[in-house]
């Protein structure tokens, strides 16, 4: 999320009047305690991201306005319960974007070579858009 949230940011303004943007703000994808990786590569001043898996709402609630502040970010952000039922349902872990229409899942962004492409994802917005 860190790598690609600039561009989401570019993506709410230019769709702002037909797309709704919103982040759920899940598990830790690296969490420190449990499969730590260098997250330094994509934060603002390359600080170290550095978070164990939430114990507690307040916690998952902190780490998504860390994350919220050091961003900048702009789209609406939501928290998944600590059942997790949202990663449950939709396998979001560690990421994943995805377009729905009238309740219904039409679009799941599926990583290529380790990233993700959001070229696809404003061709599918632009195809919901111009139907």
């Amino acid at each position: 999320m860190r790598a690609i949230s600039g561009r989401l940011h570019d993506m709410k303004e230019k769709y702002a009047n037909s797309a709704t943007f919103l982040l759920v703000y899940i598990l830790e994808a690296h969490a420190q305690d449990e499969w730590p990786i260098c997250s330094s590569r994509c934060s603002p001043g390359g600080k170290k991201v550095m978070y164990d898996q939430h114990k507690s709402l307040e916690e998952r609630n902190q780490a998504a306005r860390d994350f919220i502040e050091a961003f900048d970010f702009k789209i609406d952000t939501i928290l998944d319960n600590m059942d997790n039922e949202f990663e449950n349902k939709y396998s979001a872990w560690p990421l994943r974007i995805y377009g729905l229409r009238n309740g219904i899942v039409e679009y799941k962004a599926m990583p290529r070579d380790g990233m993700y492409h959001l070229e696809e994802l404003e061709a599918y917005l632009d195809k919901v858009i111009s139907s």
